[in-house]
């Protein structure tokens, strides 16, 4: 639940920006759809998952990990690539220029999460992507540390120029959320006071550039949390904040304070529709005629809440399930369907056909991912086994052979080395003979005749065996 703001301020912002990073809780990832109806969430252990394109009426749907550690997935306008966060790998910050110690980088992959490519790194936290509707640019959240003493950190709405790779700061500080112009003008966003959580707040829409021109749509009673969208059509801004009759100064208390969906029009008067105590997030339909609400945006794992969908004309309910799974936001998968996920033990979505109120479930079938075999690294016959745990094993020898048949991978190599070129502090193992065998997702290795370095010493095996778990991404 989100905590109260404001009796104990600094421990409460505290709380609910590390909750927001990631540190001392979680906020429900959002997850993503593609033009030709992929799915791509992050589950509980942080994998990133995407499913193949789902069919009408689909009870079950094959899916494809990614990556172990992804998060804030967004699909391009065409829906042929996929865009997210994610931590690189060694490799990839050595091919990359000035990529040094980076903590976080934005990826760029195929529809199905393959074929993956760092176009930006970062130092620091990158927190959530949105794909540009012309997809030429990225907009993305990064995380900025504030000075000593100066309070937590703050959210930076920054842009990305995919063709020239160019980055630019576009709003500080900026709240959680914020969402493209139907036509790519500007952005809509959350400009907070200054080293507050909560209070008066000013939405922005914001035109990416040099210069980051902005003019103000509305100011509102609204949170780090309150959420962002523009209208459908364009026409308006729509923004989850606070009761806008509450007292403008004072103590704000979250909890138990009603929300209230402020609908800000670019030349008009805002206007505010009341919402119940616990509606944290929403979602309107493409078509603009419904709104998907939703309760618990910072959440207890073994918790569930309510999803009501109503007509956006006279608020009527179409759907109301109190059993709702926090860890992924409910989405729009079309203009009359909403997905969201159901608290059983087989990662399980419910799809619900706004329209005639049908609800059916639909379960995610992951692939285990196929081990991806051994490969000759150089003329000279070096073999690389890609590991799961410790990166690279290369085996290097006079003579290597290898044999591949149905999944299955054999190999033989004589007078030889084994080393971990990802882990220099371990030793180098010589052998005399290694035999391979990988099938799966292990591989046994078998050495005749080993030497391995242990400080002054060395010690000598007539026979070892080594078996490891094979990468699987």
């Amino acid at each position: 639940m989100i905590g109260m703001i404001g009796r104990s301020r600094s421990r409460a912002v505290a709380t609910l920006l590390a909750a927001a990073l990631g540190a001392s809780g979680c906020i429900p990832l959002e997850p993503a759809v593609s033009k030709d109806g992929r799915f791509a969430f992050s589950n509980a252990n942080g994998h990133l998952i995407v499913t193949d394109p789902i069919a009408p009426g689909a009870t079950r749907v094959t899916a494809r990990l990614v990556t172990r550690e992804g998060y804030s997935p967004t699909f391009s306008p065409d829906g042929r690539r996929l865009a997210y966060a994610g931590e690189p790998t060694r490799d990839e910050k050595k091919a990359a220029r000035g990529a040094g110690e980076a903590r976080a980088a934005i990826f760029i992959a195929d529809a199905d999460g393959s074929n993956r490519k760092p176009v930006l790194f970062s130092q620091g936290k990158i927190l959530r992507l949105r794909w540009s509707p012309d997809g030429r640019r990225m907009a993305y959240l990064a995380e900025k540390k504030a000075a000593a003493g100066a309070g937590p950190e703050l959210f930076v709405l920054r842009v990305l120029d995919l063709e020239t790779g160019r980055s630019e700061d576009a709003l500080e500080p900026c709240g959680w959320f914020f969402d493209w112009a139907p036509d790519g003008s500007s952005i809509a966003a959350l400009k907070l006071p200054l080293g507050a959580p909560a209070g008066l707040a000013t939405v922005k829409a914001v035109a990416p550039g040099a210069d980051s021109e902005s003019r103000c749509i509305a100011t509102i009673l609204g949170h780090v949390l309150s959420q962002v969208v523009w209208d459908p059509g364009g026409a308006s801004v729509r923004v989850l904040g606070l009761d806008p009759e509450l007292p403008r100064v004072g103590d704000i208390e979250l909890e138990g304070t009603p929300r209230a969906v402020v609908s800000a029009p670019l030349g008009g008067t805002p206007t505010a529709r009341l919402l119940g105590m616990d509606v944290s997030f929403f979602a309107p339909s493409p078509d603009g005629r419904f709104d998907l609400e939703f309760g618990g945006l910072i959440y207890e794992r073994d918790s569930t809440y309510r999803l009501v969908v109503r007509r956006r004309s006279n608020g009527t309910a179409v759907l109301d399930r109190p059993d709702v799974s926090p860890w992924v936001l409910p989405a729009w998968l079309s203009a009359r369907e909403a997905i969201f996920r159901i608290p059983v033990e087989e990662p399980t979505f419910a799809i619900a056909n706004v329209e005639t109120g049908a609800v059916r479930n639909l379960v995610v079938e992951v692939a285990k991912p196929r081990a991806p075999a051994p490969v000759f690294r150089n003329p000279d016959g070096a073999l690389e086994v890609r590991t799961a745990g410790a990166g690279s094993l290369l085996v290097e020898g006079e003579d290597v052979r290898v044999e591949a048949s149905g999944g299955r991978i054999r190999a033989e190599v004589a007078a030889g080395r084994l080393r971990a070129p990802d882990r220099p502090e371990a030793p180098e193992v010589g052998f005399r003979a290694l035999a391979l065998e990988a099938d799966g997702a292990r591989a046994r290795l078998r050495l005749s005749g080993a030497e391995i370095p242990l400080g002054p010493f060395t010690l000598r095996a007539p026979a070892a065996e080594l078996e490891v778990d094979l990468a699987t991404e």
